[in-house]
């Protein structure tokens, strides 16, 4: 299967698509292009950067993991990574049957 070029993922991305810009704080496009690393940390800075600037406000679900590798036009085993990053990070907190919320940032350790 051959490797999705920036452009493609550019054009498959609406909703990360453009640099966004929400409460003053600018959120990049996602272009992971040829940059060396790997891809689910990159994902994960992404939606960091999105929580961060409030596109993705506390306590609303993120979008399923499934959602999010279309969204990123990554697989689903990145898509997962990439959450599970966050979720080590405290960003997002995942309820078993119910799925994953955007953690509430007053009740995260600063």
């Amino acid at each position: 299967m051959q490797r999705p070029t920036a452009e493609r993922l550019t054009r498959a991305i609406s909703p990360v698509q453009g640099p966004s810009t929400v409460a003053g704080v600018v959120v990049p496009d996602f272009d992971p292009g040829d940059t060396p690393g790997y891809v689910y940390e990159m994902m994960a800075e992404h939606l960091a950067a999105r929580i961060e600037a409030g596109e993705l406000e506390p306590n609303t679900p993120l979008p399923s993991e499934r959602r999010l590798a279309q969204e990123y036009g990554v697989s689903l085993g990145t898509a997962r990574h990439a959450t599970r990053l966050l979720r080590y990070r405290g960003l997002v907190v995942t309820i078993r049957s119910k799925g994953t919320y955007i953690a509430d940032r007053r009740a995260r350790p600063q």
